[in-house]
């Protein structure tokens, strides 16, 4: 009487089923991680346009990838230098004026407070360079 008791019960199809495997989202590609990384390291060369005190306008902004927070090294360049059997310019040489941190920044251009000097008395001016 159990055995026909048991096989009258039936098993809903969905009980008896297994269940498919769970589709787990596909991992990022390599590229759109390196994208990403890339992303978060931008590669910014740009001219100083303004000194007020320790206030220091960039003409560069959120456009070239500048963000508040980036912190830019700001230098000078000196001399050019050439090959001496090739006479190739080699490129110039350089001063460092000091670090800055991107405070504000607009579409075309963006404001920088000088952190720390190089280590002389110069201070960047109108003309000098930045970058990352």
């Amino acid at each position: 009487m159990l055995a026909t008791l048991v096989s009258l019960v039936r098993v809903p199809p969905v009980l008896s089923q297994p269940a498919p495997p769970s589709q787990a989202p596909a991992p990022p590609s390599f590229k759109v991680l390196a994208d990403q990384v890339a992303a978060m390291f931008p590669v910014v060369e740009t001219e100083v346009v303004e000194v007020s005190g320790a206030r220091v306008t960039l003409a560069s902004g959120r456009t070239q990838g500048v963000q508040p927070g980036l912190e830019l090294t700001a230098f000078r360049e000196g001399r050019e230098l050439y090959h001496p059997t090739t006479k190739k310019l080699l490129g110039r040489t350089e001063t460092t004026l000091g670090r800055l941190v991107v405070t504000e920044a607009s579409e075309n251009y963006s404001v920088a407070t000088l952190l720390q000097g190089g280590g002389g008395a110069e201070v960047p001016r109108p003309g000098d360079r930045a970058r990352v």
